[in-house]
């Protein structure tokens, strides 16, 4: 089914990513059609026609309903998410495609997790709504959710995730009584608390701080003068790989040195699909990310597609002058992570502090400064 402008909403009964139910409003500009779209599964997200267009088209470019490439699809706008949003939703007209072929380029190289990947990340993602130690997390009503949380194919494969995590005993499964049916409740185990420990000590020893960025000439002084010299004074040393900006198709050695760093710093100025892309994988497998955007975007309400003000974001505000952004990001990576173990060549540290003075000030200042 191709939607155009003639189909009312209401006859749009299903997500055009995963089949699950879902609900469409429309809305047409001048340069496009646009489809809001609110999934049980993929969550809440803007399209635009084109992406709609070549997920309708004869050569299935994802594959049909139920396919992999289009569970990890669906799996990735959850990621991508954060958190539910309460205001804009994800915003998905970045794609701009204009062919199935350029949607299956895009889209089918994203990788699909190992068995035990889906397993720590659904547990994970149980410890994220687990309030308190033996608190319960409900499962039959938000199934398909839980799915693309753990980046399951379907409920089959789930169910077989959950059993896993049962068997290991890092959770207990139990069926709650309703008037209608059983309702089947999650609680995260002692040793399923101990395994969350583990996996936020894999990086314990790190002294990485990953920079997910535009890789183009009109960041690179965001770079070198904002970015580069904070993660350094926070003690650790900056990564920042260039890419093309290409959703979907994360490079292997992005993936790897993600995974191998203590903590993100992500820029969302413009947009940035790449830098969206690479926070929502690393905040996936619990990685401290810190954002940061260009403050007059922060501030514009039509620019924030996704519920940015829900999550604590670092602004800057001129690119030539990145005193107050350095100091700010510094101690924001300490408090997130602590002091890395890098030491700063004194004379490096030197010119650190005629360049940023502030970076230098006494702990004690930074409840003012933050």
């Amino acid at each position: 089914m191709v939607i155009d402008s003639s189909v009312p909403p209401a006859s749009i009964p299903f997500c055009q990513i995963c089949a699950s139910h879902a609900t469409y409003d429309h809305q047409a500009n001048s340069f496009t059609e646009l489809f809001w779209c609110r999934c049980p599964r993929c969550g809440d997200y803007l399209a635009d026609n084109s992406v709609i267009t070549a997920l309708n088209t004869e050569k299935d470019p994802l594959g049909k309903h139920g396919s992999r490439a289009r569970a990890n699809l669906s799996a990735l706008i959850r990621s991508l998410q954060f958190q539910k949003p309460k205001g804009p939703w994800l915003k998905l007209n970045f794609f701009s495609l204009e062919s199935g072929d350029e949607l299956r380029n895009r889209f089918d190289s994203i990788r699909t997790p190992r068995f035990h990947e889906m397993a720590d990340k659904l547990l994970l993602a149980f410890e994220d709504e687990t309030k308190h130690a033996g608190d319960e997390v409900v499962l039959d009503r938000r199934l398909p959710e839980w799915e693309a949380k753990a980046w399951a194919l379907n409920e089959k494969e789930l169910h077989e995730i959950l059993s896993y995590l049962k068997a290991a005993e890092r959770i207990q499964l139990m069926n709650v009584e309703a008037p209608t049916k059983n309702i089947i409740h999650a609680k995260i185990l002692p040793i399923g608390w101990r395994h969350l420990e583990d996996l936020a000590k894999q990086r314990p020893e790190s002294e990485q701080g990953f920079v997910a960025m535009p890789f183009s000439d009109e960041f690179k002084l965001l770079f070198e003068n904002g970015i580069n010299p904070a993660i350094w004074h926070a003690g650790y040393k900056p990564l920042h790989i260039g890419r093309q900006d290409d959703l979907g198709r994360i490079d292997a050695q992005i993936e790897v040195e993600i995974k191998r760093s203590k903590f993100v710093v992500a820029d969302l100025t413009h947009e940035n699909s790449g830098a969206v892309y690479e926070a929502g994988y690393a905040r996936g497998y619990g990685i401290p990310t810190i954002l940061t955007r260009q403050k007059s975007e922060l501030d514009d309400r039509s620019k924030n597609h996704f519920d940015i003000r829900q999550i604590r974001t670092l602004a800057w505000e001129d690119i030539h002058d990145l005193a107050d952004f350095v100091e700010k990001l510094s101690y924001r990576i300490q408090l997130n992570c602590g002091q890395g173990p890098v030491k700063i060549p004194e004379e490096e540290r030197a010119k650190l502090a005629e360049k940023y003075p502030g970076l230098f000030r006494t702990a004690s200042d930074l409840d003012e400064l933050l």
